[in-house]
């Protein structure tokens, strides 16, 4: 049960990939130095388990300096560990390394992005089985977890925007429908709040100078959600 409702956490939430064309121009805000926020994984009320985001600023790979970031996410009897790599300008991926933990087994994922052909390799380890596998698309392609990230970045959101959201196997549009008041943990946030246009996924970013991501929702399947719970830089 555990595994089928992560298996949809991370398709329907964090396979988000694609680039706005509305905001391809636009300077981007910069990342702070080092930031670290950590959620709650939720079916409904029902805690499910624990993820954390870590930017741990910039290093040098092959010559050229890139964002480093790290993602965890671990409920029972599933772990998957990420380290990002991705461009300091538009954050699009360069390479992400997987290590996903079930029950059963280990796996490691290796994804390379090729940003000017628009091609994904993805390289899958399981043991001594080896799985390779390309996925070309029509635009630069957003890594998922940093789909949440780069839209905290746009410095002029404006209700009613449209974002194309350009998945490996789909397409969403994203809209930021308005800004509202969300309550979490005794406390009340106001946020930009975004949903695609099929209402399968929602998110909240909250509107002070920080722009934290502070809920990811899907819709689909279960209606599970990702919810800030903590966050220092």
């Amino acid at each position: 049960m555990t595994k089928k409702i992560l298996f949809f956490i991370f398709i329907n939430i964090f396979s988000l990939s694609s680039i706005c064309a509305e905001s391809a121009k636009t300077k981007l805000l910069p990342l702070p130095k080092e930031e670290k926020l950590s959620y709650e994984i939720k079916l409904g009320q029902l805690y499910l388990g624990n993820a954390e985001f870590v930017y741990e600023g910039q290093v040098k790979i092959d010559n050229e300096v890139l964002n480093f970031m790290t993602f965890e996410a671990q409920t029972l009897n599933f772990l998957d560990k990420e380290k990002i790599y991705s461009h300091p300008e538009s954050l699009l991926p360069i390479r992400i390394e997987r290590e996903v933990v079930t029950l059963f087994k280990k796996e490691e994922i290796k994804e390379d992005y090729d940003q000017k052909k628009f091609i994904l390799t993805i390289l899958k380890k399981n043991g001594n089985n080896e799985e390779k596998m390309s996925i070309k698309k029509n635009a630069p392609i957003h890594n998922a977890i940093l789909f949440p990230h780069y839209l905290r970045r746009i410095p002029n959101l404006k209700i009613g925007s449209i974002f194309n959201i350009n998945l490996p196997n789909r397409q969403l549009k994203l809209k930021l429908v308005s800004i509202d008041k969300i309550r979490l943990f005794q406390k009340t946030f106001t946020a930009f709040y975004f949903k695609s246009t099929n209402n399968e996924i929602k998110i909240w970013i909250s509107t002070d100078q920080r722009r934290l991501p502070l809920k990811i929702e899907a819709n689909a399947g279960f209606g599970y959600s990702l919810v800030l719970k903590e966050y220092s830089s």
